[in-house]
């Protein structure tokens, strides 16, 4: 196996982008508030928008790549007007290259990343009852915050809440 690369997304690449994320939709379902049913539905032009209008300084979608083929994925944003926020979505590595620690190293660039930008604290949510992404996510410092909710609308699984205060941990 080659040596991975980690990297932010170029525009040029909303094909790869479509083509994980909707990998991602569909091997995860209860994982994401998206469905692969209603992002398949969306033309490339949407696609392409996603990746052509990147802010370098709010947006950091960061991919594993692995012998040219994007294996992981993880989009990290800054929370706009305030930019003291960063959430962070789309968190994801393809099944075969899982034990790998990709996911660790996805998730430690996004946050290094965020503090760079002084953000005051970074959130996500992750699926109750995942454990492996919700161990993940408590290694590296981030802990449950306010009660869960419906990860989708009309959903019955439920999103547990997580921050991160980066003046609290130094990755």
């Amino acid at each position: 196996m080659t040596k991975t690369k980690f990297r932010v997304i170029k525009n040029s690449e909303w094909r790869e982008y479509r083509d994980i994320r909707l990998a991602a939709l569909k091997e995860a379902p209860d994982a994401f508030g998206s469905t692969f049913e209603s992002a398949r539905e969306y033309p490339d032009q949407e696609w392409e928008k996603r990746c052509a209008f990147l802010d370098i300084q709010t947006d950091y979608p960061l991919v594993a790549i692995i012998d040219g083929i994007f294996v992981g994925i993880v989009w990290s944003k800054i929370s706009q007007p305030e930019k003291t926020i960063c959430h962070i979505y789309q968190m994801w590595v393809k099944p075969e290259y899982r034990g790998l620690n990709l996911g660790r190293k996805l998730l430690i660039d996004s946050i290094s990343w965020a503090q760079s930008k002084n953000v005051e604290s970074i959130q996500l949510s992750v699926t109750c009852g995942n454990s492996p992404a919700q161990k993940l996510y408590e290694s590296l410092g981030f802990i449950a915050t306010g009660d869960s909710e419906p990860i989708r609308k009309g959903s019955k699984l439920m999103a547990q809440p997580m921050e991160f205060l980066p003046s609290n941990v130094c990755i």
